[in-house]
């Protein structure tokens, strides 16, 4: 109301107007949308280089260094079975040394024995071991 008439405008022109504007915000806002949906993908797109980039990494430095394991486990492998070797020669090497001298010992010993033994023929046998032998005789007393 203006002075208290009633002023009417046209209402086609302003309708017009306003769905022009809602147009045009409207094409805005899907140009925005249109715009940032190309980036997202562009970016998702990156992603999915850099991911397949890092898988390819990955897979290749798991290669080397399985294969460096590998190695290293042979290499040590046949240390060990040398080292186990040499231990085990070693080994045997003084069992039959140690076999040898307790073999002569023994012998030693029987000749000793049986020299000791002669010397005391006549001899009980607890005076051969250097015992006085005990008289049959006596008993203790209690």
């Amino acid at each position: 109301m203006l002075h208290g008439r009633t002023v009417r405008l046209a209402a086609a022109p302003l309708a017009r107007l306003l769905t022009e504007r809602k147009r045009k915000r409207g094409m805005i806002m899907d140009m925005n949308l249109t715009a940032s949906m190309g980036r997202l993908c562009n970016e998702i797109d990156a992603l999915h280089q850099i991911r397949r980039s890092f898988l390819e990494n990955l897979a290749t430095g798991t290669k080397e260094m399985r294969a460096r394991f590998t190695f290293a486990h042979t290499r040590q492998s046949a240390k060990t079975k040398g080292d186990l070797t040499d231990f085990v020669s070693g080994l045997k090497h003084r069992m039959a040394t140690f076999r040898q001298d307790l073999r002569a010992d023994l012998s030693g010993a029987r000749c000793a024995w049986a020299g000791r033994a002669s010397a005391f023929a006549g001899h009980g046998q607890a005076e051969a071991f250097g015992m006085p032998e005990r008289k049959k005789g006596k008993q203790k007393s209690a």
